[in-house]
């Protein structure tokens, strides 16, 4: 699997909770930069992720969680 697949998950998990997505967020995209992605709305999206693939983070590995591609990474890494 590509990081194509996940991110177009998490961006659509994303969307529903937040109502709205900037259009330029990507790989690289830090959760402080878009708006509305505050500590609450993450744990939201991550346990909405984490449904969808049937797999579960741990703690360290949500706290260690940055960016989109990183997300993107620990889905790869779970369910490979």
């Amino acid at each position: 699997m590509n990081k194509e697949e996940p991110l177009k998950t998490i961006l659509s998990i994303a969307k529903n909770i937040l109502k709205s997505l900037p259009d330029n967020v990507n790989l690289s995209t830090g959760f402080n930069s878009i708006p509305r992605w505050t500590s609450l709305n993450h744990a939201l999206i991550i346990n909405s992720i984490e449904k969808h693939y049937n797999i579960e983070f741990d703690l360290d590995e949500m706290i260690e969680l940055s960016t989109v591609g990183d997300i993107c990474e620990l889905i790869m890494k779970k369910i490979n």
